[in-house]
This record gives C-alpha cells, sequence and structure tokens, in this order.
C-alpha cells in the first residue's frame, strides 16, 4: 500500500486506465488520452492527444495495435500505442462523418438542465453526472462536482450554497440507505456543505424563502428544508385525499408515481406546483399547510397531469396547463380557474408559459418524437387584459419555455436545431441560430446582454 509514485493529469480521471508494457494509458474528463511510461519509482509522460470533445468515462482496452477508448460522444477512438496517433474512429451510435465530424441519426441525449447564473457564474448540471461553474464571461470552468447521475432540474443558489438533487434508474422511492442523495455545495469552490438522503429521486430545482426551501420528488412528496442543515421541516404527499392514494408505486407508467416534475414558484406567503397526481396546489411556506389544491389532469384517470410546465405566476394567477392540451389561468387567492384556452386537435401543451406586462406567451406542439412536427408560440393579453389571441408564429418552441425580455421573446424548440428570437409585440423574426441539438423541458437564462441555452447534443450555447 506504499505509494510509489504519483503524476498530475490534467482532469479528473473517471475511466480506468490501462497498462501495456512499461507505459500505462491514462484517458481524462477534458478528452484527452495521456501515455506515461514507467520506469523504477517514476514515470514520465510519453505523449498526450486529445480525442473529441465529451470526455471519457468507459474504461481503457488495450487491442493488438493500439488503445480502444469510447467517449462520451459516442465515438469509439483507436489510437497507436507509440505516438497517440489515432489510427480510426468509429460511431457507435448510427450515423456518418462529415468533414471530419460525426452526424448522429436520430440521436437524442438524455434531458438537459436549465442555467441558473448570479454574480458573473453559471451552474449548470446535465446528463454527465455533473455539476459545472463556469464563468459568464469566458466559459472557464471554475470547479465540477460529480453527482453520480442525471442533474434535470436548475440548480438552486441559496446563502452560498449550490443545492441539486438528481435521479436514480428507479421512480418508486427506496429505503432511505438506498435513495440518491441531496447535495449542498459550497457555491465558490464546490465543496460539499451537507448531503443528505431524506428525499427521493429531484426531477426539480428548489426555492427558499425566510429560511424555508421547498422541492419535490418523483414519488409526489413536496418537503420544506432548512437550507443550512438539510433538515426536513415538512412533508406533504400530493396524492392524499385522492382516488389514487393508496395505489402501489411499483407500476411505473406515464402518469404514475404522481411524481413532482413541475419547479416551484412562490410569492411572500405561500408556494406553487403541481404533481402526476392530477392537481396544483397552494401551501404555506412556514408550515406546509395546504391552501387550495385544482385538479387540472383528467378526472376519469385520477392522475397523469400536470407534467414538467412549470406554472409560471403573473400579477394574480398561475398559467398552467390543463389535462395535455389546455392552458388555464388559476386565481392564486381562490384556485379557481378563471379562463382556460383549448389547443386545436392534435395539439399539446406542455411548455412552461412566460409572462411580462399585460402579455402572456405559450408554446404548443403537434406531436413529440416523431413526424410530421409542428410548432406554435401564441402570444395573449394576459386575464386582466381579456385574455385574447394576439398573435400566432409557426415554428414554436413545443416543449420547451420562452424567456422575455422588453424587446426579444426568445426559445429554443424541442422539434428544430434553433434558437429564435421574435419581436415580443409583433411576434415578426428578430434572428435564428443553428446549435445542432434541439431543447426540451428546459428553459433559456438570460444574464446580462447574453442567452444561455442548453441543447441535447451536450452543448452549453451562449448568444449574444
Amino acid at each position: 500500500g506504499k505509494l510509489i509514485w504519483k503524476h498530475k493529469m490534467s482532469d479528473w480521471v473517471r475511466a480506468r486506465p490501462v497498462k501495456k508494457g512499461d507505459t500505462i494509458y491514462v484517458a481524462t474528463l477534458d478528452s484527452k488520452l495521456t501515455a506515461l511510461k514507467e520506469s523504477g519509482k517514476k514515470v514520465a509522460k510519453k505523449w498526450i492527444q486529445k480525442l473529441g470533445f465529451h470526455g471519457f468515462t468507459a474504461d481503457l482496452v488495450a487491442g493488438g495495435n493500439g488503445i480502444f477508448a469510447t467517449g462520451r460522444d459516442y465515438l469509439l477512438y483507436s489510437v497507436d500505442y507509440d505516438t497517440g496517433k489515432i489510427r480510426w474512429r468509429h460511431g457507435i451510435l448510427d450515423g456518418a462523418f462529415f468533414d471530419g465530424k460525426f452526424v448522429y441519426a436520430d440521436y437524442s441525449a438524455s434531458l438537459p438542465g436549465t442555467p441558473t447564473i448570479a454574480d458573473g457564474v453559471v451552474y449548470i448540471g446535465g446528463q454527465d453526472g455533473f455539476v459545472h461553474a463556469l464563468e459568464v464571461e469566458t466559459g472557464k470552468e471554475l470547479w465540477k462536482f460529480e453527482s453520480g447521475e442525471v442533474v434535470t432540474g436548475a440548480v438552486s443558489l441559496i446563502d452560498g450554497k449550490a443545492m441539486f438533487g438528481r435521479i436514480a434508474s428507479a421512480f418508486d422511492k427506496p429505503r432511505k440507505e438506498e435513495a440518491p442523495p441531496y447535495f449542498a455545495v459550497d457555491m465558490k469552490t464546490g465543496e460539499p456543505i451537507w448531503i443528505s438522503r431524506e428525499f427521493g429521486n429531484v426531477w426539480i430545482g428548489a426555492l427558499e424563502n425566510d429560511g424555508v426551501m421547498f422541492t419535490g420528488d418523483m414519488s409526489g412528496n413536496v418537503y420544506g428544508i432548512d437550507p443550512d442543515t438539510g433538515k426536513k421541516l415538512w412533508e406533504y404527499y400530493t396524492a392524499v385525499n385522492t382516488p389514487q392514494e393508496d395505489k402501489p408505486h411499483d407500476h411505473h407508467i406515464h402518469g404514475w408515481p404522481p411524481g413532482v416534475y413541475c419547479m416551484p414558484v412562490m410569492d411572500d406567503e405561500y408556494f406553487y406546483t403541481g404533481s402526476w397526481s392530477g392537481y396544483y396546489f397552494a401551501w404555506e411556506q412556514k408550515t406546509g399547510k395546504l391552501r387550495w389544491r385544482t385538479q387540472t389532469g383528467w378526472p376519469e384517470t385520477g392522475g397523469g397531469l400536470p407534467d414538467s410546465a412549470a406554472p409560471t405566476l403573473h400579477k394574480n394567477h398561475l398559467y398552467v396547463q390543463k389535462q395535455g392540451h389546455l392552458i388555464a389561468a388559476i386565481n392564486r387567492d381562490t384556485g379557481k380557474i378563471d379562463w382556460e384556452w383549448k389547443a386545436p386537435p392534435g395539439y399539446l401543451q406542455n411548455g412552461t408559459l412566460a409572462g411580462l406586462r399585460d402579455k402572456v406567451y405559450a408554446s404548443i406542439t403537434r406531436r413529440v418524437t416523431h413526424i410530421p412536427f409542428s410548432t406554435y408560440v401564441h402570444c395573449f393579453s394576459d386575464v386582466e387584459n381579456g385574455s385574447e389571441l394576439l398573435w400566432s408564429h409557426r415554428d414554436g418552441a413545443g416543449l420547451t419555455a420562452p424567456v422575455v425580455t422588453d424587446d426579444q421573446l426568445m426559445f429554443g424548440s424541442s422539434t428544430g436545431m434553433y434558437l429564435t428570437s421574435l419581436d415580443p409585440d409583433t411576434g415578426e423574426l428578430k434572428w435564428r441560430l443553428f446549435t445542432g441539438g434541439e431543447m426540451t423541458e428546459n428553459v433559456p437564462a438570460i444574464y446580462g446582454n447574453k442567452l444561455f441555452a442548453v441543447s441535447k447534443n451536450g452543448w452549453l450555447n451562449v448568444v449574444e
């Protein structure tokens, strides 16, 4: 067990190295493959080769003529032992090489996270199992923290801590000792402050007010949490007092268990979200006492919606999805639905709305993963101003939420590989930018004069 030698690598090592003769081959998360020649009690770098952009977590294999390395870009590389030269590369997924780049056929990665930005730093988790902190101006990585699984929700920044949960492979709530961890790390260094297993698989981010943090899990539980310690202050099961209350969680379908997939919103006293139990809810922040709940799922099925479209709090209403194809405005004081809009036949509404001044903006899509696609962004006057449809733009966001400023409405698309900007008053096109990847169920973020958007090809796009 005595240390013989050590060598500083360029980044984390998550792929098992391999030894061939007197040379050790090591792949790192910054996409580099390094050959280290061992002589007695020391090693020296023989060569270093950069392979792609997405890094390595799969173990290396020594073959007859070279090292085999599989990148997180789904490319298999064969690298010469002596020189580090790439002998060949092969796409694991269906596709082809064009001008040195591999173009995937019908490929989509898992759902990416939504950026959170503060004090010149962007925090983002994703399908690589890490949360990254990057400089806004340069993209330089300040730190990364390995969560072990996909981080789909926005990272929450609370009292100097970056908070996030993650998901495991099972939807049902595991035993406490096996539950996925929920993390609080120092937002400047990425060092862990506390880790809790009091909560289950967490799909969404969290909010905090006056010393209480709120989030929910994929088993349908909503929590009030002490952000300083991770201690659970209160808990509410969203299927309580519903026809599904005693239904077991071991039957996994779209709509059950009653998971919380809606990012919460809040005002000074209450916070609001929905679950697959078929309801949106309002709770007191301090106590978790239920103020009201409103059914928006199908009554005959007893659940299944709302899904990942988060409620949008605009003036005195929560703008939400209803039954998958309607938009509803819920009075935040009473829980009563004051207005509804029904999408055309065959269209789905599952994107978070945006609101600014006297308008709200919503996206709809015809079909989700199969051709033919058809998407729209609609602009309505808000409930206080008559709820009229003001304009529509075809080729819209689909399952992706728009964000709005004084002079731009910006969005990615679940059916196209573009970021788009429209005039928020007229719907006229201002610009479009090709990103090479769709966006699904995540939201762009605005910071200063920059738009941050994560596409499903694994890239964080920063646009002026």
